[in-house]
């Protein structure tokens, strides 16, 4: 923007410099006086050109300061995982289950400003809907509601445009089709790695369940931890530094303009926050109830979750509370709207020496969230939780 405007005024300088009236006719000025004053708009170049220099190592600067993999000593790359970055020639898997598919070119140290807006994070839905056939020979009786799920079909970044850095299109399933889909291809690793491709070059027609990571970070850098229930469908009795939720019908349905502020901004009222309940009423009033706490949420990677064949996001977002802070006004929220959080774990707090801990020897210590004093040995980990750790870490200590 700053560009354009200081085009338009060298543009206009050149127009007014260029003639004088002199006893009230138009005449051209002098070569010598056409030469000084062209220095105006010389000088205006100069300006721009800074400008420009500005914008370029502001927006370049220690692009990936450090290498994710430079926080851990532990490697527990899956075997599964090993198996399929040979097939394709990936050379940089990720950690666990993890393989990078796309990620924002500038990492570093400022968090606050790391990877995309999810204002600028657009998502199209199409319309065809996906079965398990071709997969699966029967479906089998899943239990729960039937609701829609929605994964990911393609993807584009576009760094150089104004508005939208990154485009996702989502296909429709629905939770029968998923859940079958998800336990043939667990159980059977040759199929998994045959249909599902993370390069994209075709539009992916797998049906999963595109999901939303996220680390939550204290206003001391702590990290919030989620111990997920022994019912929850992925993972039962993992530990993770990180949050997760699954696109919902109801993110579709707050609008046309689909963007991932949507998405996260219920993620962050029901699994950070105790107001699922109360979101499911009034979404706007729950978000109004809560923004004052948040001091950014972004979009970093996206990812493949090789051993689910499920694709996801990562993001990262800092509130600006202590941990005991957040208890206080979590229950303070619980007693005035009488709602609580999602049911799917007991919340957890690794300092930032603790997930170095387990980055480096695979063990870790952290506490109980409500109860501080109640201390936990963790030994397992979430398949795709220690990547998020390492590219946390890695722009902390950068």
């Amino acid at each position: 923007m700053m560009g354009k405007l200081l085009n338009l005024l060298c543009l206009l300088l050149g127009l007014t410099v260029a003639i004088q009236l002199e006893n009230n006719q138009l005449q051209f000025i002098s070569i010598g006086n056409l030469a000084y004053i062209s220095l105006v708009p010389f000088g205006l170049f100069c300006l721009r050109a800074i400008a420009l220099l500005y914008d370029f190592t502001r927006y370049f600067r220690e692009s990936r300061p450090v290498g994710r993999s430079d926080a851990t000593v532990v490697k527990s790359v899956f075997e599964s995982t090993k198996r399929y970055c040979e097939k394709y020639g990936i050379l940089n898997s990720g950690s666990g289950s993890a393989i990078e598919i796309f990620a924002h070119p500038f990492l570093d140290r400022d968090l606050s400003d790391n990877g995309w807006n999810t204002g600028d994070v657009v998502i199209e839905l199409e319309k065809e809907f996906f079965t398990s056939q071709g997969i699966v020979e029967k479906n089998k009786v899943v239990p729960g509601a039937n609701n829609d799920k929605y994964f990911l079909r393609s993807f584009r970044h576009l760094f150089a445009d104004d508005s939208e850095k990154l485009r996702l299109t989502l296909g429709r399933t629905d939770w029968v089709n998923l859940v079958n889909v998800k336990d043939k291809l667990m159980a059977d690793e040759p199929l998994r790695h045959k249909i599902v491709k993370s390069d994209f070059k075709t539009k992916n027609a797998v049906p999963s369940s595109f999901c939303l990571h996220f680390v939550c970070l204290t206003k001391d850098n702590e990290f919030l931890a989620l111990k997920r229930n022994n019912s929850t469908e992925y993972h039962p009795n993992a530990m993770s530094v990180s949050f997760e939720e699954q696109v919902a019908r109801v993110d579709v349905e707050r609008g046309s303009d689909f963007r991932a502020e949507n998405w996260f901004q219920r993620a962050i009222c029901e699994e950070v926050f105790p107001l699922t309940g109360f979101f499911e009423k009034n979404p706007a009033a729950a978000w109004d109830a809560v923004s004052q706490y948040v001091e950014f949420k972004r979009i970093w990677t996206g990812i493949l979750e090789e051993d689910v064949g499920n694709f996801s996001l990562f993001g990262v977002m800092k509130i600006n509370l202590s941990a005991a802070e957040l208890v206080v006004k979590s229950r303070a929220l619980e007693d005035e709207h009488k709602t609580k959080r999602d049911d799917e774990g007991r919340l957890y707090v690794f300092r930032k020496d603790d997930v170095l801990d387990y980055l480096q020897t695979g063990r870790a210590r952290c506490r109980q969230l409500y109860w501080p004093e109640k201390f936990e040995d963790v030994t397992l980990m979430h398949p795709t939780s220690l990547y998020r750790a390492e590219w946390v870490m890695a722009c902390l200590q950068a």
